[in-house]
């Protein structure tokens, strides 16, 4: 009988220790240890712990609320820099039904390229794991097997959340310079080691770089956060050819409008003349990472002028529609601002531009028709004043035959990280 009372107590507390609701309320507990006890079980839990997190806005107990909307911030955080994970169960399928399968799961589409080519129809193939495999390495299996190459291109319209994941019919050209981690793969492009003289100064000079690309999950965007740090590069002979009094060039410049798709130049020092190859090389790349969140704030754009409207950390005035003709394209202008949390310093002073922006305002908006299928359309006016942006949406000339009836502003989740690479056996030309 005890025995039986010890097991059902037991499975009480496993209950209790797991159950997120019971968890949240945990943290309005009198005892702090009670509440840090809580905090670090939530954490583990992750996304399965959101839903029960997010309800907790409801909550009159302060303390709840607090921590728990600190909580979504770190979790979310965390969940954006883990690679995606991808089942593959294809069986017997052609190339285009098995990327489509693919699409579904990953809840994006995927161009296959060229279009037009017979042989993917008639191409079949079998492809299934045990366990899931992370992004990267699941992309590169189903190309390996369907003999595609992968290419990730850049956002290519306002109003897209990234980019987009295009395979190629060819040869597969494998992984041996790439590195990946988590939801990042960084491919080595190309090595160079130059020479010129300037002629006006009498001067020579000699060069040794790698030019590289750091590609995103096509879901999320990335934009510089700080120079390359390179932590090892070691030649052939075993010498060191980091020099740190080279200043490590910038590919574009912080603030440009985000993609999935970052470029970027590692300088060197010279390495020895008897090397023919790098033993290895070894650096990190801070970058900002973004993405949607889900539930976006959804306006009736007839119904809106005039209006003001605020998510959890913007707030959104729709100053004018003017519904376009055949001629006269449609044009929104809004007015959007960050919502002022007590406690919080303006980014800039009124009348100031704002002097970084990590991300652009057009990539957190949707327009829709009324069967509800984005429509195209680009920024005509855009001033920024201090915190406030006063944007001008115009309706494309692709999409000029129908007016936009809603429209949907998504609220970013942002994260800064540093993408660590790592390469060995690097041919030197």
């Amino acid at each position: 009988m005890l025995a039986t009372i010890l097991a059902v107590a037991l499975i009480h507390d496993i209950t209790n220790a797991t159950d997120p609701k019971l968890l949240v309320r945990q943290l309005g507990s009198t005892r702090y240890a009670s509440r840090i006890e809580a905090e670090g079980e939530l954490i583990r839990l992750g996304q399965f712990a959101l839903p029960a997190l997010r309800a907790a806005k409801d909550f009159k107990d302060a303390e709840i609320r607090t921590r728990s909307l600190a909580l979504v911030s770190q979790i979310e955080k965390s969940l954006i820099l883990q690679a995606t994970d991808i089942v593959l169960n294809i069986g017997d399928l052609t190339v285009p039904d098995a990327v489509g399968l693919l699409g579904g799961q990953i809840g994006q589409s995927i161009v296959i390229l060229p279009e037009d080519r017979p042989n993917l129809d008639r191409r079949r193939f079998t492809l299934k794991t045990d366990q899931p495999l992370p992004f990267w390495k699941a992309i590169d299996s189903i190309c390996l097997a369907a003999r595609l190459h992968p290419v990730v291109l850049n956002r290519l319209t306002p109003g897209d959340p990234g980019g987009t994941l295009v395979l190629h019919d060819g040869r597969f050209t494998g992984t041996n310079l790439v590195s990946d981690e988590g939801p990042f793969r960084v491919q080595l492009l190309s090595v160079h080691q130059q020479s010129e003289i300037q002629l006006t100064e009498g001067q020579s000079h000699r060069s040794f770089f790698l030019q590289m690309e750091l590609v995103a999950e096509p879901r999320l965007s990335v934009t510089r956060g700080g120079a390359v740090q390179v932590t090892s590069a070691i030649d052939e002979q075993g010498r060191s050819v980091i020099n740190p009094g080279i200043f490590q060039q910038e590919a574009g410049y912080y603030g440009i409008s985000p993609s999935p798709v970052l470029r970027f130049r590692v300088d060197l020092d010279e390495p020895s003349s008897r090397s023919q190859r790098l033993k290895t090389l070894q650096g990190k790349l801070p970058v900002i990472v973004a993405t949607r969140k889900l539930d976006p704030l959804e306006v009736t754009l007839t119904e809106s002028m005039g209006k003001i409207y605020t998510t959890e950390d913007t707030v959104l005035t729709v100053v004018d529609y003017h519904q376009g003709t055949r001629q006269d394209p449609s044009t929104i202008q809004l007015i959007t601002r960050p919502v002022q949390r007590e406690g919080e310093l303006p980014a800039s002073k009124p009348g100031e531009p704002l002097g970084y922006r990590p991300d652009p305002i057009d990539q957190q908006i949707e327009l829709l028709d009324a069967q509800g299928q984005t429509m195209e359309w680009f920024p005509s006016s855009q001033i920024f004043d201090g915190e406030e942006t006063r944007l001008t949406l115009t309706i494309s000339r692709q999409s000029m035959a129908t007016n936009p009836v809603k429209l949907r502003f998504h609220s970013l989740l942002r994260s800064k990280t540093d993408v660590s690479f790592q390469f060995n056996d690097i041919p030197i030309p």
